[in-house]
């Protein structure tokens, strides 16, 4: 009764974000082995967009547990400033060299990132309000019957101009899309967040 009536009153004076921070605070003290031994790894210390080139002003320096260090987890500042991000990288999130590409890369082809493939599809398949970022599936149509001759699923808005829009979809897919267009139209359908 009394330990539960004194836990009331301190978490009804405290915010949200400070017991958050403190039950993650005491949840690491007794189990310290279990997220590994600390690492020194490069951090955003602002978002950095996905095409955005990695300024020396939003990174730094961070000891982590060795368990929220990515594989290839930048080590240095050096390795990465100037550098461009292929995928958006939220504040406090270590920098996986996978994710940061030469500068002299272009920001469109940095969007599109590795292991995937862009690829262009006509105005007429781009919906009102659509803006580079965008998750949407890609269906082709058959241009015959109208039936539907293939789905890809999740691709990522790219770039959107006058001309159509480009999305990138998995180095498989692309193949796959590519040969798909010839039998029809593609269409792209918004996928809800």
């Amino acid at each position: 009764g009394k330990i539960i009536l004194a836990q009331q009153r301190f978490f009804a004076g405290c915010s949200k974000r400070h017991i958050t921070a403190r039950v993650v605070e005491q949840a690491g003290k007794p189990y310290p082995s279990q997220w590994g031994s600390l690492v020194d790894v490069v951090v955003a210390t602002e978002p950095i967009g996905a095409g955005q080139k990695i300024a020396e002003t939003a990174i730094q320096m961070r000891s982590v547990p060795s368990a929220f260090a990515p594989p290839r987890s930048a080590r240095s500042l050096l390795d990465v400033n100037g550098r461009v991000a292929s995928v958006a990288i939220p504040t406090g999130m270590p920098i996986n060299l996978a994710n940061a590409i030469p500068a002299s890369t272009s920001a469109v082809v940095a969007s599109i990132g590795r292991g995937r493939r862009g690829i262009g599809l006509q105005a007429d398949a781009v919906p009102p309000g659509l803006q580079a970022g965008d998750t949407v599936d890609v269906l082709v149509a058959s241009d015959g019957d109208g039936s539907t001759v293939a789905v890809f699923r999740n691709a990522q808005v790219v770039l959107i101009d006058t001309t159509g829009v480009l999305v990138a979809v998995p180095t498989d897919d692309a193949q796959r899309l590519a040969a798909a267009r010839i039998l029809g139209r593609a269409s792209l359908v918004i996928v809800g967040g």
